[in-house]
C-alpha cells in the first residue's frame, strides 16, 4: 500500500543530499541519547551521520553508492562508534535489539522502506525526511490510507521540521518535511488477535472508502455496540469510512463479537 506519491528530480536512487545546518537540526530534534543504536539509511556523504556520532550514538550508516561509501569511510575512519555498511537500504538486515532511525531516505523508495521499518519489531522510533505530501498523509488524524491506520495501532506520527527544496543538493521538485514516528508505550489494541482483527476490518472497510462506516462495523459488532461507539466517539452513522481515526477503529474492535 502506498503512503503517498513522492516526486523527485532525476538523481541516483532518488537521493537529494541534505545540507549541513538542516541535517544537524533534524538530529537535535530527534533527541538521540548517548549509546543508542541509530541507523542512517541513505547516508550519502554523512550529513546526518556526523551529528549522530557527535551526539554519542552508535551509528550504522548505510549507503549503496560506492563513491559515497569511500567518502564515508574516509570521513569516519577511526570512529569506533560509526559503522559504514555498503548496502541497499531496502534489504539490509534490521536488528532484533531496540534501534532508532534518523535518516534522509531516498525519495523513490519511501513507501517500501517505511513499510519495512514499521514492520520491524525492534524499531523504537524513526525521524525520516520525506516529501511534504508524504508527511501530510502520514500525520493526518484521519488517514486516507489503510496502511497508515494499521501502523497507528503501534506508532504515533508527528510532523517535525519543514524542509524547503533548497535544503537539499540537488533540490528535489517538491519540498520535504520530517516525520517523527514513535512506538506507543501501549498499542491502541492490546492483543495480537485484536490487532489482527483491526487490520482485517480496516482493509475490508477501505474497499468502499466512501460507504458509511457502520456497514463495515456491522461485520464485527452488534447494532447496539455501533450506537454506543458512535456516541462515545461523536461519530455520525452516515460518516464515510475515511472519517474515522485509528482511535475510532480501535474502539470498534474493543467491542468486537
Amino acid at each position: 500500500m502506498s503512503v503517498g506519491r513522492a516526486r523527485s528530480a532525476p538523481s541516483a536512487a532518488g537521493a537529494h543530499r541534505l545540507r549541513s545546518e538542516p541535517a544537524s537540526a533534524v538530529v537535535r530534534a530527534a533527541g538521540v541519547r548517548p549509546g543508542e543504536l541509530v541507523f542512517d539509511l541513505g547516508a550519502g556523504a554523512g550529513a546526518i551521520t556526523g551529528p549522530l556520532a557527535a551526539a554519542g550514538a552508535r551509528v550504522i550508516a548505510v549507503e549503496r553508492d560506492p563513491r559515497l561509501v569511500r567518502r564515508l569511510q574516509r570521513r569516519f575512519a577511526g570512529r569506533d562508534s560509526v559503522r559504514i555498511v555498503a548496502a541497499d537500504v531496502r534489504s539490509i538486515p534490521l536488528p532484533h535489539r531496540p534501534f532508532r532511525v534518523v535518516a534522509n531516505i531516498p525519495f523513490d523508495v519511501t513507501t517500501s522502506l517505511i513499510t519495512r521499518l514499521l514492520d520491524a519489531p525492534a524499531l523504537q522510533s524513526a525521524d525520516l525526511v520525506v516529501a511534504a505530501g508524504v508527511a501530510r498523509a502520514l500525520v493526518a488524524r484521519r488517514p486516507a490510507n489503510p496502511a497508515t491506520l494499521c501502523w497507528s495501532v503501534r506508532f504515533s506520527f508527528g510532523r517535525g521540521r519543514y524542509l524547503p527544496a533548497g535544503s537539499f543538493v540537488p533540490p528535489p521538485s517538491v519540498d520535504a518535511a520530517v516525520v517523527q514516528v514513535r512506538r506507543r508505550d501501549r498499542p491502541l489494541v492490546a492483543t495480537r488477535d485484536g490487532r489482527g482483527r483491526f487490520v482485517r476490518l480496516v482493509e475490508t472497510a477501505y474497499r468502499r472508502p466512501r460507504a458509511p462506516w457502520t456497514e463495515a462495523a456491522a461485520l464485527v459488532i452488534t447494532a447496539r455496540a455501533i450506537t454506543a461507539v458512535s456516541r462515545e466517539r461523536a461519530l455520525s452513522r452516515s460518516d464515510p469510512v475515511t472519517a474515522l481515526s485509528a482511535e475510532d477503529w480501535a474502539a470498534l474492535i474493543s467491542r468486537a463479537r
